[in-house]
């Protein structure tokens, strides 16, 4: 036996999360120990608990080793980058910055409206959301594509796969039926 994959998420600078994979049938392994180290110093430890997965906390940002093992599979090893503060639905207004700093206006506004079917101040309230409170809704041709288009290749599951329109639906409907309007107005444009 031996360990193969390994799927982890960085939700913020301080916490990442995983599941750990048997490499022969991409099954969840319970009890294997998962060790980032930087500089040949350990850094964290954790332990995959009964279903499959790990938490580490404390990390600071930077480059570590990730090592995982368990009796009776062979050692898996890897690198990690673990960078930013922020959780990840500040993606797209972290991004902005970044590109209105680029001098890229109009792309800092694709960037920022295309999370879910775009967020309005209620969702973001509702929510409670860390983001600024202000509607991030999509309106030009170009926002309204790549926020559609972004729900069908996402960061849950294989990237390569799309997703079908019933499991886009579902999602969004788990968002609400204000975040499933906005995503049928979108489907009506480009589906």
């Amino acid at each position: 036996m031996f360990l193969g994959v390994f799927a982890f998420g960085m939700k913020a600078q301080t916490e990442v999360k995983g599941e750990v994979l048997d490499a022969r049938n991409r099954k969840g392994v319970e009890g294997c120990e998962v060790m980032f180290s930087h500089n040949d110093s350990i850094a964290a430890i954790a332990v995959t608990d009964k279903k499959r997965q790990f938490t580490l906390s404390g990390l600071p940002k930077g480059k570590y080793k990730v090592s995982v093992a368990r009796e009776g599979f062979r050692e898996a090893t890897g690198n990690a980058n673990v960078t930013g503060t922020l959780p990840y639905i500040c993606h797209g207004v972290e991004g902005r910055k970044i590109l209105d700093a680029e001098g890229l206006p109009r792309h800092a506004l694709v960037c920022e409206r295309h999370t879910g079917s775009g967020l309005s101040v209620e969702d973001i309230e509702r929510q409670n959301l860390p983001l600024p409170r202000r509607d991030m809704l999509p309106l030009s041709l170009e926002e309204k594509l790549i926020c559609y288009a972004d729900k069908f290749f996402s960061k849950s599951g294989d990237i390569r796969e799309e997703k079908s329109l019933d499991r886009v639906l579902r999602s969004m409907e788990r968002h609400g039926a204000d975040t499933l309007a906005r995503f049928l107005l979108l489907h009506r444009l480009f589906g």
